[in-house]
């Protein structure tokens, strides 16, 4: 997990312009994460990419984005709830 935050870190910066992508990568760096420490290590490149994909003009990359939100939420990962108002 010591590479998690730079992959985070590039996730968010092609956020904007590979949504698609970041947002599939996003869900497999949540779901391969068996320990639950990647929202913790990476809260802030997370946040900056959630609300990149949030804001894309892509319907389905926004759906996705909100769907890994709220299943974070349900993991217990609160600290993101406040972009699901975007």
């Amino acid at each position: 997990m010591a590479d998690v935050t730079g992959v985070a870190t590039l996730l968010a910066d092609q956020a904007e312009t590979q949504p698609a992508v970041v947002v599939e990568a996003m869900r497999l760096l949540v779901d391969g994460d068996e320990y639950g420490s990647v929202p913790h290590l990476a809260e802030g490149q997370l946040r900056l990419a959630f609300s990149r994909l949030l804001a894309s003009a892509d319907s389905a990359v926004v759906d996705q984005a909100r769907q890994l939100l709220h299943d974070l939420g349900a993991r217990g990962f609160r600290q993101f709830r406040d972009l699901l108002g975007h």
